[in-house]
């Protein structure tokens, strides 16, 4: 489990759980996540994968297979509370190693 200074992005490879402790910050928090995934043009197949974006194990949200990006903005935080974005995939063109590349950053959604 990590923990963030807000407006900083961290990297994601593969399928998994990336969560985030929210110390020391009260208020909205914008999560957004930006996927690369395999395609048909290089080969890797048709893509299945899932973002899920969760606020202590409580499902706010859930993409649809195959899109390369969510945004959520997370209308409350307390300190203390883990943020968790869920990379999820049925498909076999995405059990690879690093097959899928992620970036999250978090911000503080005022002004969103």
């Amino acid at each position: 489990m990590a923990t963030t200074q807000y407006g900083q992005s961290l990297v994601f490879n593969g399928l998994g759980t990336l969560s985030v402790v929210a110390n020391d910050y009260v208020g909205p928090m914008e999560v957004n996540v930006q996927s690369t995934i395999p395609t048909l043009v290089n080969g890797g197949g048709v893509s299945a994968l899932v973002i899920t974006i969760k606020q202590n194990a409580s499902t706010l949200y859930t993409g649809t297979a195959g899109a390369t990006g969510a945004q959520f903005l997370i209308p409350a935080i307390a300190s203390g509370d883990t943020i968790s974005v869920v990379f999820s995939s049925a498909a076999a063109a995405d059990q690879g190693l690093n097959v899928i590349k992620s970036v999250v950053s978090l911000s503080s959604g005022i002004g969103v």
